[in-house]
């Protein structure tokens, strides 16, 4: 009752908390939605921001009807921001029409370009998006920019000590929320989309600490990311992959497994890959023909020819056959370097399953 009261009356300061610049105009969307939310009316937010406003005009396109909240005390902010989430989660029919308050909500708490927000705003903005998502909005890209920016500039701060990754992620817990997969896995694939490729890790390693471990979206899209040209990191991404498979039970993606093969064949490192591919085999993960042919491809690039005969055996085993051209390649690499019996090995195996 006395939070509530308490509530009530910092409500009432909304008019005189809001922007005292003199160059600031308050426009009819902002002193409607502002309107509603004294009068503790947060299901009416949707409808007007539908409607452009309460006096039917329609609203700027770069207008930001949430714009006095970055003028409040975080506290009161967050009470704001809480009672605005439970009315959306509440609203029914279309599910839609909450969208664009989701929207509103993300671009003042994850405003571009990116000032020294208050920390709250890092935690009310995974609440928003975790709310968000539950009601089946897709936050825009730029979403994914803002929140990479923001977790970086709070675990890199100019003074102090860097905070561990699960401290940021249970701040959540500060705003009345708690971290899901879903919210943490949206962090993990900003932070990848934005080659953050450390802090990605490290909120990979701290999600089980938050509640809630990584599955293998978020294993995947590390990898992924690992696996890329600009910031690659070729050896942890083979390391990942081994831990999720054999350390988590994890099947990864098909798509995962080729560009860690990709990324080991661009860096020379056919007979790693080979050895990646065998492993998955020996923890019974199907590889596909397509990272068995770029394993083959790899090891004649550098001149591996008995990985890369090894390698077409196992091909014929699980019922693949490589290319014409790879095939002649294999035999002829092997007779060169006088492996005559593997390369009747290769090609009885070829002749076995042709048959």
């Amino acid at each position: 009752m006395a939070a509530a009261a308490a509530s009530r009356i910092a409500l009432h300061l909304l008019p005189r908390l809001r922007l005292r610049s003199s160059f600031h105009t308050e426009t009819p969307v902002q002193l409607a939605i502002r309107t509603a939310i004294e009068s503790n009316d947060h299901r009416r937010i949707p409808l007007i921001l539908s409607a452009g406003g309460g006096g039917g005009g329609s609203s700027p396109p770069d207008e930001d009807p949430f714009s006095f909240l970055a003028h409040l005390p975080p506290p009161l902010t967050t009470r704001i921001v809480d009672d605005i989430l439970q009315s959306l989660m509440s609203f029914c029919r279309p599910r839609s029409l909450s969208h664009p308050s989701f929207a509103a909500l993300l671009s003042v708490l994850l405003p571009q370009p990116h000032p020294h927000l208050p920390a709250v705003n890092f935690p009310l903005a995974l609440a928003v998006l975790q709310t968000a998502i539950r009601c089946g909005f897709s936050p825009p890209p730029s979403t994914r920019h803002s929140l990479s920016l923001f977790w970086v500039h709070l675990r890199h701060p100019h003074h102090g000590r860097k905070p561990p990754a699960v401290r940021l992620l249970l701040s959540m817990r500060g705003v009345g929320y708690r971290p899901d997969l879903l919210t943490l896995n949206f962090l993990v694939f900003s932070l990848c989309s934005s080659s953050e490729v450390e802090e990605a890790v490290g909120v990979l390693r701290g999600m089980a600490g938050a509640g809630c471990g990584p599955d293998c979206d978020s294993y995947c899209a590390v990898i992924d990311a690992c696996c890329g040209s600009a910031v690659g990191d070729v050896p942890r991404a083979v390391a990942l992959l081994r831990e999720m498979v054999a350390g988590e039970g994890m099947v990864p993606r098909k798509g995962t497994v080729g560009k860690v093969v990709g990324a080991l064949r661009r860096e020379g490192q056919g007979r790693k890959a080979a050895k990646v591919v065998a492993f998955l085999d020996s923890e019974g993960v199907a590889v596909g023909f397509e990272e068995y042919e770029a394993v083959v491809e790899g090891c004649l690039e550098c001149k591996e020819f008995v990985t890369a005969g090894k390698m077409v055996v196992k091909m014929s085993e699980v019922g693949f056959i490589p290319y014409i051209r790879v095939r002649h390649r294999v035999v002829e690499g092997l007779a060169g370097i006088g492996q005559q019996e593997l390369a009747g090995t290769v090609r009885q195996s070829l002749a076995k399953i042709r048959s």
